[in-house]
């Protein structure tokens, strides 16, 4: 990756070090963009469980009985 930006990918005048921190930073943003969708992915499957174990309480809510007449003033 580093000869390609060499021989002229990374833009006219640049030289070997520019090059090679031109990679680097390619590199680092495609790790970022990569740990950035697992941390989605995590995050989607955590709710998913999260929701599936609140089903049942909604079983165990009692149904309110009318009270009456309300009063209001």
């Amino acid at each position: 990756m580093t000869n390609a930006f060499a021989s002229g990918g990374a833009g006219p005048g640049s030289g070997g070090g520019s090059a090679q921190q031109h990679a680097y930073a390619l590199m680092q943003a495609n790790v970022v963009q990569q740990s950035t969708m697992l941390a989605y992915i995590d995050n989607f499957w955590v709710l998913g469980v999260v929701i599936l174990c609140m089903i049942p309480f909604a079983f165990l809510i009692k149904n309110a009985k009318p009270a009456g007449e309300i009063v209001a003033h």
